[in-house]
């Protein structure tokens, strides 16, 4: 009875022994300063020195960046807001945004979002994994028969273009 003792009691040890954090090893062999090698909890600022707690700046001789404003958007693009009428009840609708551009583009399986951007004179997105892109064109250019007659479209690529009325 008294070696079940002992094994239920060397067995409570090795718990108790897993149940507490590992003790934090010594500090390593150097010449750091002290303050270097305490746990984080006993380090304080208040032995800090003033040329460590002041705001790193940069060098004065560096000038700050131009902040750059640019919303991926141009006065072009931007007169193109609006709807745009295909053949067959398709349509294009332009929306400006913070950041360049909503395209919905409805076709006859229904209306798809993209985000577009200004790039020269065109807007840019990516469907279905390919770089697509809009810009003016007059309907001869789209290649649509129902299109012939108008002067201001936009296309996206010959047989898919949209005009305004």
């Amino acid at each position: 009875m008294s070696l079940r003792l002992i094994a239920i009691a060397s067995g409570a040890g090795l718990l108790l022994a897993a149940c507490q954090p590992a003790p934090m090893p010594p500090p390593a062999s150097g010449s750091a300063p002290p303050q270097d090698a305490m746990a984080p909890s006993d380090v304080s600022s208040s032995g800090a020195s003033p040329a460590t707690t002041a705001p790193v700046l940069p060098p004065p001789e560096l000038e700050p960046p131009e902040p750059i404003a640019n919303d991926l958007g141009t006065p072009i693009a931007d007169n193109w807001v609006g709807t745009w009428t295909g053949p067959e009840g398709t349509s294009l609708r332009l929306s400006k945004q913070e950041v360049g551009y909503e395209l919905v583009i409805t076709n006859l399986d229904g209306p798809r979002e993209f985000h577009a951007v200004a790039v020269d004179q065109m807007l840019q997105f990516e469907r279905d994994g390919v770089t697509e892109t809009v810009r003016a064109a007059d309907g001869a250019t789209t290649g649509m028969k129902w299109l012939a007659g108008k002067h201001d479209c936009l296309l996206v690529k010959t047989g898919e273009g949209y005009c305004r009325d």
